[in-house]
């Protein structure tokens, strides 16, 4: 038996909101995020956070190490109370990068999470491959879920 599922996807849940600074340094980004924290301003130091990710450098010249950004970018989703976003906020940018398994991989994680996630499981319909048939249910189990948890699809509107 075969179907077809069609939703009307708002394009920008596909997008990420990442703004990068480029006059900023790893570190002068870091020390924003941290200062940011400090302040109660979560979301705009993930932003920050996520910018020291992309600006590390690798070696020792660095003065903080990867790890440790992950893990203070993943706190301030946590401390949100919604520790899913995180990876969902890192998928879309591995999306933006045309990096489709990673992005999979991380919507994967937001999963374990919060399996009811509406946006997760929105974006993993839409990009779980379709090369076989085991795909093809996978793809098909998110769609449902997600029908699941809005019917009208008027949450993503």
């Amino acid at each position: 038996m075969i179907f077809f599922l069609s939703l009307d996807f708002p394009a920008n849940i596909f997008s990420a909101k990442i703004t990068i600074d480029g006059s900023l340094s790893g570190e002068e980004s870091i020390t924003r995020a941290r200062s940011l924290v400090s302040e109660g301003k979560y979301v705009d130091a993930a932003e920050y956070f996520w910018q020291a990710i992309i600006k590390w450098r690798g070696d020792k010249s660095s003065s903080y190490t990867i790890r440790e950004v992950h893990q203070e970018f993943h706190n301030t989703f946590a401390t949100r109370g919604v520790p899913e976003e995180s990876f969902i906020y890192i998928a879309k940018a591995y999306f933006n990068a045309k990096q489709i398994k990673e992005a999979i991989a991380s919507l994967k994680e937001a999963r374990k999470i919060k399996p009811t996630s509406l946006e997760t499981n929105l974006l993993l319909g839409e990009y779980v491959g379709k090369s076989n048939q085991e795909e093809l249910n996978e793809k098909v189990s998110y769609i449902m879920t997600a029908l699941e948890i809005d019917p009208t699809n008027a949450k993503v509107r």
